[in-house]
This record gives structure tokens, C-alpha cells and sequence, in this order.
């Protein structure tokens, strides 16, 4: 059967939010994934339909989608400054600190108000994309707000990023990461690195919370491609984890 979703949006200050609620009774409790860049979610219906259409198991448990919006992506998505790695770009600004405080005391109170989820970081998830990817990673280790963390095609070749994740314990029991199978094939020195430092942090994270513990998929194309779908893949991942842990229709 296929599952329907209405998107709302809100303003939270200077924040906007994109929210995808599934058309169920608004009294059932949902899971919540938080996503950044919440404009790479305009149309992913499509995909989320026929992904969880065809998997009963994360069917069983669909969540609460928000998209949140950043002002400043080489800002607020990296954690500490570190050099621009493109010629002409800006250097990164190294502000996650704060945007993870915007998320974790401003948005997730404002959505547990406004819809019905369930509590707790068990049924909480932050993902992002390329260096949303990054800061997904990074919400897991600086926050206990969420039980979940994915990283599709993200920025683990950031400077002592890797170096920080091995001496540091992450929060989060669940890790998903994804990368194009073409993303490394490019003449730039550091973007040719992308898919070691992606399974190098794979491996970090199974050291220090287990095999099973980490999901790592490999997608077809480069950077650009398919970024609906490779979302969609990953939230039937989250929903999957969240119907073994009960929170079902049933």
C-alpha cells in the first residue's frame, strides 16, 4: 500500500523547515528524522513511495521528515575553519557548534510541539548530504539528541576530521553512510580521497560501537546524481531501525 505525505511549511526565526508527515491518524506517534539542506528534499515523494511501498518492514514504521534549512552550508555544516579545497571559494567557517545548538534547542522542541513523535534519541535520527553529511556525523558525536546518524556522500576528507573521530567516542548507536561508485574519480587532490575517508570512518565507527552498528551502501554515479534517491535509501534504512526497535503501525 502506498503511503501519502503532506509538506508543511514553517519559519522558526530566521529558519525555515520543510516537513514531510505521512498520511496517518494524527494521534500515532512517529519517529523523527531531522535532514539538512532541506531543498534537496523537494521530490522525493516519489522515490519514498516506491522504496517503502516495495519494503514492508520499513513501511511498517514511517517517520516524520524535516528538511532544515541553513543559512551558510561552509558555516554552519563544518566544525571548526579550515582552508577553502576550491579555487575561489570561501574558507569553511567552522560553525556547526552553533547550528546544532539551533537544531537540538530550537527545532526539535518546536517540532515535538507541533506534531505528535515519539520521545527519546531511540526514535530521533540527523542525517545530511555531502557536508551536511559531515555535520550529521559530527551532530552524532557532540549531541545525545540523536540515536541515528547518516552521511551520504559526506565531507569526511574535511581537514583532522578523521583524526577527530578516532579520538572521540560518538553518542549515536546507528550509522549509515553512502558514496557514489564515481565520486573519487576526479584529478583534485583532495576530492579524489573522498571514498577512503568514507570507509576509513565506516571503519571508526564499527571500532567503537560494532559491525552491525554501521551500514555502509555504495550508489551509482558521482556526486550529483540521484541525490532523491540515495535520500529515499536512506530513510528506508532509519525506518528499517526503527521497526526493529517496535515503533510499528502494529
Amino acid at each position: 500500500m502506498s503511503i501519502g505525505y503532506t509538506v508543511n511549511t514553517h519559519r522558526l526565526s530566521q529558519t525555515k523547515l520543510l516537513v514531510w508527515r505521512p498520511d496517518l491518524p494524527k494521534e500515532r506517534p512517529l519517529p523523527v528524522l531531522y535532514c539538512t539542506d532541506g531543498d534537496m528534499l523537494q521530490g522525493i515523494e516519489p522515490a519514498l513511495n516506491g522504496l517503502l511501498t516495495a519494503d514492508s518492514v520499513a513501511a511498517a514504521s514511517p517517520c516524520l521528515l524535516v528538511g532544515v534549512y541553513a543559512d551558510d552550508r561552509d558555516r554552519d555544516y563544518t566544525p571548526w575553519p579550515a582552508p577553502a579545497v576550491f579555487r575561489g571559494a570561501a574558507p569553511f567557517g567552522g560553525g556547526a557548534s552553533g547550528h546544532l545548538q539551533l537544531i537540538t534547542k530550537q527545532v526539535l522542541p518546536f517540532i515535538q510541539a507541533q506534531y505528535r513523535v515519539l520521545p527519546g534519541p531511540q526514535a530521533a535520527g540527523i542525517a545530511g548530504y555531502s557536508l551536511g553529511g559531515l555535520f550529521a556525523i559530527y551532530a552524532a558525536y557532540d549531541s545525545s539528541a540523536f540515536g541515528f546518524a547518516a552521511s551520504m556522500s559526506g565531507s569526511m576528507w574535511f581537514p583532522r576530521w578523521l583524526e577527530y573521530m578516532g579520538q572521540n567516542q560518538p553518542r549515536a548507536g546507528g550509522y549509515y553512510l553512502s558514496l557514489g561508485d564515481t565520486e573519487e574519480k576526479t584529478r583534485h587532490p583532495v576530492m579524489s580521497q573522498v571514498g577512503a575517508c568514507a570507509l576509513q570512518a565506516a571503519d571508526i565507527l564499527r571500532q567503537k560501537v560494532g559491525d552491525d552498528a554501521v551500514t555502509y551502501r555504495w550508489e551509482r554515479g558521482d556526486h550529483f546524481t540521484g541525490i532523491p534517491q540515495r535520500h529515499a535509501h536512506m530513510l528506508r534504512w532509519f525506518c528499517r531501525q526503527q521497526a526493529l526497535l517496535g515503533h510499528t503501525s502494529q
